[in-house]
């Protein structure tokens, strides 16, 4: 989803002459919340603001358990790779 949110999106938007792409936000609810928030700090030039209904936060922290086993299933076991995608630490 992050290629499709920052790349592909983007470029079907700009064949629509009258928006204006400087003035992009981004929102989620739930863990689309939780995505929101990560490609808004990993992509802060692209959007003017950002914000998530009921955000799952912080995933990578070991209390999260929910999406702890998520995140060690996409991103391995190594806790570094998985805060680089959470968005609490990336604040």
């Amino acid at each position: 989803m992050f290629s499709y949110i920052v790349q592909e999106i983007p470029e079907l938007l700009k064949e629509i002459s009258i928006l204006d792409l400087t003035k992009m936000s981004i929102m989620g609810h739930s863990m689309g919340g939780c995505g929101a928030l990560m490609i808004a700090c990993l992509k802060s030039e692209m959007f003017n603001s950002m914000s998530a209904i009921a955000p799952r936060c912080s995933p990578s922290d070991p209390g999260a358990g929910w999406a702890k086993s998520t995140y060690q299933s996409l991103l391995g076991d190594d806790l570094l790779t998985q805060q680089s995608y959470d968005p609490v630490c990336l604040m």
